[in-house]
C-alpha cells in the first residue's frame, strides 16, 4: 500500500479580524445610554460633546436595546463582580474613614451598597461596548425570557 500525503493549499478555517475605529463620542453616548443615566445630553455637554437631537435619542434608546440584551447572558456574573467591588470598596473607605475617626458603623452597608451599584453602572456598559465592537464574544445565543413558556 502506498500512502500520499500532501500539504493543503488552503487552510481549513478562514479567520477574520474585523476592527472598528470608534470616536469616544460614541462610546459616551452608548455608556450613557446603557447605564440609564438620567438626561444624557447634560453629560454629553458637560464633557464637550454636541448634544443630541430628539430624533438620535431615539434611536439611541432602540439601539441601547439591543446592546443590552446581549448582556443579559452576563448580568449573574456583573452583579457578582459588583457586589465584590463594592465590599472592597466600602472596606477599603472604612479603614480611611476609621484612621479619620469619621467611621459610623450603620453606614457600611449603605457604602457597600453605593460601591456596588457604582461598580454595575460601569460594567453593564463596558460589557455593552465590548460585545458591540466583538472585543468579548457570546458563543451562545440569547433568545429572551418570552420564549421560555415554549419548553
Amino acid at each position: 500500500m502506498n500512502w500520499k500525503f500532501w500539504k493543503r493549499d488552503e487552510p481549513l478555517f478562514e479567520f477574520v479580524i474585523d476592527s472598528k475605529e470608534i470616536p469616544t463620542s460614541t462610546l459616551f453616548r452608548w455608556f450613557c445610554y446603557d447605564s440609564g443615566v438620567d438626561i444624557p445630553n447634560k453629560f454629553a455637554e458637560a464633557v464637550g460633546f454636541h448634544p443630541i437631537s430628539s430624533e438620535g435619542e431615539e434611536m439611541e434608546l432602540k439601539e441601547s436595546t439591543v446592546r443590552l440584551r446581549r448582556v443579559e447572558p452576563y448580568k449573574e456574573f456583573i452583579d457578582l463582580i459588583s457586589t465584590i467591588a463594592g465590599e472592597i470598596m466600602s472596606k477599603t473607605t472604612q479603614d480611611a474613614l476609621v484612621d479619620e475617626k469619621m467611621f459610623d458603623e450603620e453606614e457600611q452597608f449603605f457604602i457597600s451598597e453605593m460601591y456596588a451599584k457604582m461598580a454595575q453602572v460601569a460594567l453593564v456598559p463596558a460589557f455593552s461596548a465590548a460585545l458591540e465592537l466583538g472585543l468579548v464574544v457570546n458563543p451562545g445565543t440569547y433568545i429572551g425570557t418570552e420564549y421560555l413558556d415554549e419548553f
